[in-house]
């Protein structure tokens, strides 16, 4: 029976030492796994705050860009409606040259122009045409390089956003993965299983030195007692086996676990990307954003004096256009004011014939009575008492009246000017 004893310590001694290591390996695998976890649920949680703030970021240059797209759209407008605006208001200085071509000059008027339009210069019109090809040219050309960085722009964009997405789909799977916690409550409950295992062992182990303990008379027990301990040894040395096949099964369950645990969750390649995509928006938004945004500022403040220009150009044209109206109705203002003043000179004229003719009766009447004066008195007077007694034939005015010529022009033109006259004022 000592011998038995014996044979059955040993053995429980090396089957608890081995059940012992590999509860240490198996303790040693948790812990790490459990270790491994952490870091992945730290870095999930860093990673969704990183996906976050991505999200922000490509949201804001969304905005910037349908921002830039509407500044687009409301520049082109404005190039059109300018754009419209000035060749109208050069269309209508061409009808009014072409208006003035039309009226021609009054011989009487003594002018070596035939219409008047020969009076006029037509560079400003030739200079304005220029000008608003140069500014057709510069605005559409404005136009163009903003659509190209909107371009680039929503194409970085567009690549942002598809990596963003592909993040999005797999960091997803990690926020939303089940069967991973399902592997590390499981893992739990076999570390409790091996723990209990290895504690059944070590009772055998106890009771086996217990046992060497009585047959070497080291230890004195009631006869009843120690054949119930034999018998439980016994019996205990046959399924001690067993149990450590179990706790080798247990731990080739964690072992296996384990290793699909940490070969999920040590992949930090989505973290990294999240990383780059993050500090690639960063620099993005820093340099190429900043570097188109300071284009576009100065090409919109470029557009903005374009306009201004082409403001000022329609200003001068309706300047020139009302200044030709007012010419052509001042042609005629003119016409009719040589009328007024003809009509003028006629009763000037009238008068001065009345007045001429009542001036000669009177001094035909003088004349008459100058002579029946000489008749009578004239040699009894003597001739130095009044040198003008004798003179009979020097009238007792000098009238001298001057009437200045008035072009005789066309009057059929007369009601055409009128008209035109009262429908410019």
């Amino acid at each position: 029976m000592e011998k038995k004893a014996e044979e059955w310590a040993k053995d429980a001694t090396e089957k608890l030492k081995y059940a012992e290591r590999v509860g240490e390996k198996a303790n040693t695998l948790l812990t790490a796994t459990k270790d491994t976890v952490r870091v992945h649920d730290e870095r999930l949680i860093k990673g969704n705050f990183l996906l976050d703030s991505i999200d922000q970021q490509l949201q804001l240059l969304e905005t910037i860009r349908n921002s830039i797209h509407m500044s687009i759209n409301r520049k082109q407008q404005a190039s059109t409606q300018t754009s419209n605006q000035l060749a109208n208001s050069i269309d209508e200085l061409e009808l009014e040259y072409d208006d003035l071509k039309q009226v021609h000059v009054d011989k009487a008027l003594n002018s070596s122009s035939k219409r008047l339009y020969d009076l006029v210069t037509t560079d400003i019109l030739k200079q304005l045409k220029s000008k608003d090809m140069e500014i057709n040219d510069v605005c559409t050309n404005i136009i163009e390089e903003l659509k190209e960085q909107d371009y680039v722009l929503n194409n970085k964009i567009k690549l942002f956003t598809k990596e963003y997405d592909k993040l999005e789909s797999e960091i997803t799977v990690f926020n939303e993965i089940q069967w991973l916690d399902t592997l590390i409550e499981e893992n739990n409950q076999f570390e409790e299983e091996i723990a209990s295992l290895i504690e059944s062992v070590t009772i055998h182990y106890d009771q086996c030195v217990r046992g060497l303990m009585v047959v070497q008379g080291k230890l004195t027990i009631p006869l009843q007692e120690k054949e119930e301990l034999f018998d439980i040894l016994a019996k205990d040395f046959v399924e001690v086996p067993n149990v450590i096949s179990d706790i080798e099964e247990i731990f080739s369950d964690i072992e296996n676990r384990c290793d699909k645990v940490n070969s999920f969750v040590k992949n930090q390649a989505l973290y990294l990307r999240l990383q780059s995509l993050f500090k690639q928006l960063i620099s993005f938004g820093e340099h190429d954003l900043s570097d188109i945004l300071a284009l576009m500022t100065r090409h919109s403040k470029n557009f903005d004096t374009i306009l201004s220009e082409t403001y000022l150009t329609c200003e001068e044209c309706t300047a020139l256009i009302q200044h030709y109206k007012k010419f052509k109705k001042s042609y005629y203002s003119l016409l009719l004011e040589l009328q007024r003043r003809s009509d003028i000179r006629a009763k000037l004229e009238s008068v001065l014939r009345d007045t001429e003719n009542k001036l000669k009766s009177i001094q035909e009447e003088d004349f008459r009575y100058r002579n029946s004066f000489l008749k009578n008195n004239g040699a009894f007077l003597p001739s130095d008492l009044y040198l003008g007694i004798n003179d009979i034939e020097s009238p007792l005015y000098h009238l001298k009246c001057d009437l200045f010529d008035i072009p005789s022009f066309d009057k059929s033109v007369l009601p055409l000017a009128k008209k035109i006259v009262q429908d410019l004022n």
